[in-house]
């Protein structure tokens, strides 16, 4: 999908936007948030949080301003995962951004997803870094 396409749910007029993830993603977090969102949302899917024009640090401590808004437990993990909308898109993934709370974005899968979805994703994010709203 092209960047500047009018269905495109998380678009960025300059910079990619980027995706941050909660914790490391290995293969066991992937299968627990997949079966989470199934028994919460009935579907399989992935939460993560973007906002326009911000790094992956500035999402995190807006996810700080959110939780405090909202009283939600989010991103408490010590360690944060981040993509550009681009490369998870590339990968034949859409995303939706749904804004429940604000800046969350869902990746809903056609189906139940397979450890070949988690390898694909999990290439797609940078290593894990430090997440600076659990300093």
């Amino acid at each position: 999908m092209a960047d500047s396409a009018p269905d495109r749910p998380i678009a960025s007029a300059n910079e990619p936007d980027i995706l941050v993830r909660a914790g490391e993603f290995k293969l066991a977090d992937f299968w627990r948030s997949v079966k989470t969102s199934l028994q919460k949302r009935q579907f399989y899917g992935l939460s993560f949080f973007s906002f326009p024009n911000m790094d992956a640090q500035e999402i995190a401590l807006e996810v700080g301003v959110v939780r405090e808004e909202t009283g939600l437990r989010l991103i408490p993990n010590p360690k944060m995962r981040q993509a550009t909308v681009r490369a998870v898109e590339a990968l034949g993934y859409s995303l939706e951004a749904d804004n429940s709370p604000r800046g969350h974005v869902t990746l809903r899968f056609a189906e139940r997803p397979t450890d070949e979805d988690w390898k694909a994703l999990e290439a797609a994010f940078l290593p894990p870094e430090t997440n600076p709203i659990r300093l």
